[in-house]
């Protein structure tokens, strides 16, 4: 690519909470503001047994104000009401009959919601500026990565209150801070995505990030592995082969970044794909579909194959990239993918079927969607 486009490259700042004042590790005094819920305990042991549910959350095109949404996959129908959230919060899929929002930057927080009752059970601070990314659940211990932050924030949750932090500095770029955010869970070990960006030149990718690897049974870091790619910017997805991809996009503007497996290297470059990869998931063990965004300033859906290292061009928004197309989220128990769309006009979840290679259908969720989980209840 040969233009940066401020918009989308903003679009996808806001998306990775990367554009802020810095932290560090949080004082003993300011510990004691952490994970804060007086006498209220999480119960996992039960599960919701309502059908498949897509948990959106939405905002507006200022970021001034956030609703989640509930999406009854087998009814198609949306609920009416609006659970308000933060206007950069992240759904992720919860534990037991629980579903976590991120709050990030400017709320800090972790919001519990009830699936069933559709309402917010608590919500706890995780440290004013530190700009909570992901959350991941282990022996009634929540995870949290803080993108300006350098430890991992470890809460207890019953009952709920502060247990520890876990310094990653040590892994950190120049300015002393890692770059936390997304997550992944297997077994007992956490992956934990260090994005390595420099805040003290606009938060270039001076380095490649990494991949830390925390033993949640010991709560001691296992080991770091440096990836191919600058600024990793996706979820980790893996396959039923045991094999774990990552997205990074490296410079915005030049095609240095694209899809890479852990441990084996880039499998699908930007060039391949056209353009900025944004996201990605895969819809079976080989394939799977990417967010580009193009030279043009469009966002393309790019089917891509890991075994052939092919790809093809599916579909391309008619919007600027800054206001489509801007997360997907692969619908468990099918090969469909839904669409975050967030056109100025009629902005939906698209939903894609990937066996006839067309939009299914198109759901209205009031705002804008932002961010979609997966979940159950009625």
């Amino acid at each position: 690519m040969k233009n940066s486009h401020v918009g989308v490259a903003l679009l996808v700042c806001v998306w990775l909470g990367g554009c802020a004042d810095r932290g560090g590790s949080d004082s003993p005094s300011e510990q004691s503001q952490l994970c804060i819920a007086p006498n209220i305990s999480l119960d996992f042991s039960g599960s919701p047994s309502g059908g498949a549910t897509l948990w959106v959350s939405t905002v507006d095109h200022f970021f001034s104000a956030g609703a989640l949404k509930k999406i009854s996959l087998s009814e198609g129908s949306v609920d009416s009401r609006n659970l308000p959230v933060s206007a950069d919060a992240i759904v992720r899929e919860g534990s037991g009959r629980y579903l976590f929002i991120v709050n990030r930057l400017g709320t800090d927080s972790i919001q519990v919601v009830d699936q069933l009752s559709f309402k917010t059970v608590v919500e706890f601070s995780v440290g004013r500026g530190t700009n909570a990314q992901d959350i991941a659940v282990f022996n009634n211990k929540a995870y949290i990565t803080r993108h300006n932050a350098k430890d991992i924030l470890v809460c207890d949750l019953n009952p709920i209150g502060f247990n520890k932090l876990i310094d990653v500095s040590p892994w950190a770029d120049k300015d002393g801070i890692p770059e936390m955010s997304w997550m992944e869970k297997e077994g007992a070990h956490l992956r934990v995505l260090l994005q390595r960006l420099d805040s003290t030149d606009q938060y270039l990718a001076k380095g490649v990030g990494a991949v830390l690897t925390l033993n949640m049974e010991r709560d001691e870091v296992e080991g770091v592995k440096k990836l191919t790619g600058k600024n990793p910017n996706t979820p980790f997805r893996s396959n039923g082969r045991g094999q774990t991809y990552v997205s990074s996009l490296g410079v915005w503007g030049v095609n240095d970044g694209g899809i890479e497996e852990l441990d084996a290297g880039l499998v699908v470059s930007e060039s391949q794909l056209g353009g900025e990869a944004i996201d990605f998931v895969l819809t079976d063990d080989a394939r799977g579909v990417a967010l580009v965004s193009t030279a043009e300033n469009h966002t393309a859906l790019v089917s891509f194959d890991l075994s052939t290292r092919s790809t093809e061009m599916l579909s391309v928004s008619s919007t600027p990239s800054y206001q489509g197309w801007s997360q997907l989220f692969a619908i468990p128990g099918t090969k469909n993918v839904a669409i975050a769309d967030r056109s100025l006009k009629d902005s939906a979840v698209r939903v894609w079927n990937t066996a006839e290679r067309k939009f299914e259908r198109a759901i209205e969720v009031g705002l804008p969607p932002y961010s979609i989980g997966f979940g159950s209840g009625s």
